[in-house]
C-alpha cells in the first residue's frame, strides 16, 4: 500500500524556504527539483494525503486515509488482519497441543 503526502510545488517551495531560512530560493528549488515530481508520486500512490491547508485540514485528510486503510484491511465478517493472525496463532497452538497429547 503506497501512501503519499502531497502539496503543490509552490507550497512545497514556500514551506522549505520558511523552514530553512539559511538557503536561497534557488537552493530550495534545486532540492525540490532533485526529487521525483509530486505528480508522478501521486500517480504511483494508492492513497494521497493532501497537505495544502491548515493543520486541521491535514488532520481531516489523515483521518480519511486512516479510515480507508482500515476498510481495506478488514476481511470477511469485519475481522481485521491483526485479529485474524492472533486467532490463527491460537488455533495453531491448540492443534499443536492436541497433537502432542495424543
Amino acid at each position: 500500500l503506497e501512501v503519499v503526502v502531497a502539496c503543490p510545488p509552490s507550497i512545497q517551495l514556500e514551506r522549505l524556504m520558511k523552514r530553512d531560512r539559511d538557503l536561497t530560493r534557488e537552493q530550495c528549488q534545486s532540492r525540490i527539483d532533485s526529487q521525483m515530481p509530486i505528480d508522478k508520486k501521486v500517480k504511483m500512490a494508492n492513497l494521497v494525503i493532501w497537505n495544502t491547508g491548515s493543520k486541521e485540514a491535514l488532520e481531516k485528510e489523515v483521518g480519511k486515509v486512516r479510515d480507508e486503510i482500515s476498510r481495506r484491511v478488514q476481511g470477511a465478517w469485519g475481522v481485521t488482519l491483526p485479529k485474524l493472525f492472533l486467532g490463527l496463532g491460537f488455533g495453531v497452538v491448540a492443534v499443536q497441543r492436541l497433537l502432542l497429547t495424543n
